[in-house]
């Protein structure tokens, strides 16, 4: 992280603690993607992202979340976000920061021909406000990235 002139405040960090290494159809090597970023209002930031492992009953995603303080000192180690199966999984995270140093969290799951858009409320804390929660709770979402930012005219800011 740097400052507003571009000297380094923290250097880069290990955000997963991944030790295993290997190959896209080795079983149980975790693979991370789709990192996204939300500053709190109470000078925090979160760190979203998705995590795909190949098990022996199929591929298995879910999202993970750490929060950090302004100066980028971890406060908390990866927290699971969601609770996916092989099989399935949950995509494309989607953060923005909102009121009371909440941020919103977006995004996509699969199970087997089904998509559902799904949302949930984190405290900067690091504890859960809103679980994961289906918004579009019909099987029909399309696969893509949603942008959070149009839910938060739903009283969400308020929870």
């Amino acid at each position: 992280m740097r400052d507003s002139n571009g000297n380094i405040v923290s250097a880069p960090q290990n955000l997963t603690k991944n030790k295993k290494w290997g190959n896209y159809s080795t079983q149980g090597v975790p693979y991370f993607f789709n990192a996204r970023v939300a500053a709190t209002t109470d000078n925090r930031f979160v760190v979203a992202w998705q995590r795909e492992v190949l098990q022996s009953t199929g591929w298995s995603s879910e999202i993970f979340y750490r929060i950090f303080d302004a100066s980028g000192n971890s406060l908390t180690a990866a927290i699971k976000f969601t609770n996916g199966k092989p099989g399935s999984g949950y995509y494309s995270p989607t953060a923005l920061g909102i009121a009371n140093g909440r941020v919103l969290l977006g995004l996509t799951h699969l199970a087997k021909k089904t998509q559902d858009m799904y949302f949930g409320v984190i405290q900067s804390d690091g504890t859960t406000v809103l679980a994961s929660s289906n918004l579009s709770n019909d099987g029909s979402a399309i696969y893509q990235r949603f942008d959070v930012g149009m839910l938060y005219a739903l009283p969400l800011n308020q929870a």
